[in-house]
């Protein structure tokens, strides 16, 4: 079975499930590229006990339960919910089986739904779903709970966003088989921001940004998108290139997110390149994208390009 799409759910889970026209487009990717719907649930149990059958009709059970799930929210063409049962099982234990078995089956994708009633913020900050990012070598779909956008019944546009580095560059040219496959728009951005050294500096130390900085970055910014460009139409892709820039204190999240928003578009997709949690996640521009909760956030995760 290739180009799976493997779906991590919780059927116990009531308060956080992907609204309807969500559940529509993810359906009508599975079937427009002819890559198989998987659900995956990871149950954990009591270890077994001496002298107990071989046989448990809980998991029968719970089978049923999983399935009657993702009927009620109207996913259709899935496969019947592959039940992977830990006795007793830690998170190392529920990721290491999920990407075992996400092995042997070679997917595009994780897909991966909210747990708590926090939302994605809640979910990806000392989660499952966090380390599962961080370990994973396939990117991890990241779904949102916000209300309908619009009632597009399959995915027609996606915002790449970048900072133009070379790592970015390689995650760039893998997501574009994927944008070729589902015949999407894309939309590449990058948001003009102060050097790293400005941003880390304490509010003792004075750093001299030159009047021209952001001037200059946005005409290298163009440049390096025209080559970008050219990389996304050797696949055949047309880009639409978004440069933006507010100067000192913008807010790139936010920039973003208007962006996604003015253009209409259906997912974000982007790199988080750091190996550890805290660089990952806190005060980064991931964090403040997920927990926005608006858009449904495709993410490479560090090992991806291991």
């Amino acid at each position: 079975m290739k180009n799976t799409i493997i779906w991590a759910i919780d059927p116990y889970e009531k308060d956080v499930v992907p609204e309807a026209s969500l559940i529509a487009q993810i359906t009508s990717w599975s079937e427009s590229t002819g890559s198989p719907l998987q659900p995956v649930y990871l149950l954990s149990k009591a270890p077994e006990q001496p002298g107990a059958k071989s046989f448990d009709p809980n998991l029968l059970a719970e089978q049923k339960k999983a399935d009657e799930y993702l009927k009620k929210m109207g996913v259709r063409g899935a496969a019947s919910t592959k039940l992977i049962s830990l006795p007793a099982a830690s998170r190392a234990d529920e990721i290491k089986a999920l990407l075992e078995y996400a092995e042997g089956t070679h997917p595009s994708c994780i897909l991966i739904s909210s747990h708590g009633r926090s939302g994605l913020g809640r979910l990806f900050f000392g989660s499952f779903a966090e380390a599962l990012l961080l370990q994973s070598t396939l990117p991890i779909f990241f779904l949102d709970h916000a209300e309908p956008r619009s009632q597009k019944l399959a995915f027609q546009k996606v915002l790449f966003a970048t900072d133009f580095s070379e790592r970015s560059k390689l995650i760039f040219m893998k997501f574009l088989r994927h944008v070729k496959a589902q015949s999407l728009k894309l939309v590449l951005f990058h948001a003009v921001s102060l050097p790293a050294t400005a941003l880390l500096a304490s509010q003792d130390t004075q750093v001299v940004i030159s009047p021209d900085y952001f001037t200059e970055q946005e005409e290298w910014a163009k440049e390096e998108g025209s080559n970008w460009e050219r990389i996304a139409e050797s696949f055949g892709i047309k880009v639409d290139l978004a440069i933006s820039s507010n100067g000192i204190g913008a807010d790139i999240a936010s920039l973003l997110l208007q962006e996604a928003k003015a253009k209409e578009i259906d997912f974000i997709a982007m790199s988080s390149a750091s190996s550890t949690i805290s660089a990952l996640a806190l005060g980064s521009l991931s964090q403040d994208v997920f927990r926005s909760n608006l858009f449904p956030v495709w993410v490479y995760g560090p090992k991806v390009l291991l």
